[in-house]
């Protein structure tokens, strides 16, 4: 029936825009709690010098590239069992362990953050990427009540911003508090 294909049109558009957890909240309660999250990883990523390019490309050319990075992007973040909370310009921000428990959050993030910066060299942009890791307790709920975004907040993601504004092109830079979730599995 057309109720039924308008119905599922919607719930493909909700699991398009959040997490699937999320959308079963939503869907069953017409909201998302505020919620406190510890044991998070928060990876953030950006392109390296992305303004300049797009001072010499055309809006064309830069919206197909960042549209190849992102979906590149978003299939490693599934690969690797990270979760995307959203794209800021040419940043990419996602987590481990806060939407489904994992054994290794950052873990997960570091490899993923390191495929992210090997797979970026190989599109046609050859942009490099900088991205920073943190690890520690976050808040997530949906804001606002036009255009909802479900979002994170918190001291872990502002550190992760930072780290990442400290990180080179083509580096992973990561917190104190993630590295000593990882030292004895990478360099």
């Amino acid at each position: 029936s057309e109720m039924a294909k308008s119905k599922q049109r919607y719930q493909n558009l909700l699991y398009s825009i959040f997490p699937p957890g999320i959308v079963e909240e939503l869907s069953s309660t017409s909201q998302v709690k505020a919620r406190s999250h510890d044991d998070v990883a928060v990876l953030f990523a950006d392109v390296s010098n992305f303004t300049s390019y797009c001072n010499v490309h055309t809006p064309e050319e830069v919206l197909d590239n960042l549209q190849e990075l992102i979906q590149m992007m978003e299939t490693l973040a599934m690969r690797y069992n990270v979760d995307k909370i959203k794209t800021i310009g040419d940043a990419f921000l996602a987590t481990s362990g806060m939407l489904q428990q994992r054994e290794n959050p950052v873990l997960d993030c570091v490899k993923c953050g390191l495929e992210m910066i090997n797979q970026s060299r190989t599109l046609p942009a050859e942009w490099g990427l900088s991205i920073g890791i943190s690890y520690g307790s976050v808040v997530s709920g949906i804001v606002g009540h036009r255009q909802y975004l479900f979002d994170v907040w918190g001291d872990t993601v502002n550190t992760a911003a930072r780290i990442q504004d400290k990180a080179g092109t083509d580096m992973l830079y990561i917190g104190k508090y993630a590295y000593e979730k990882v030292k004895d599995f990478v360099e």
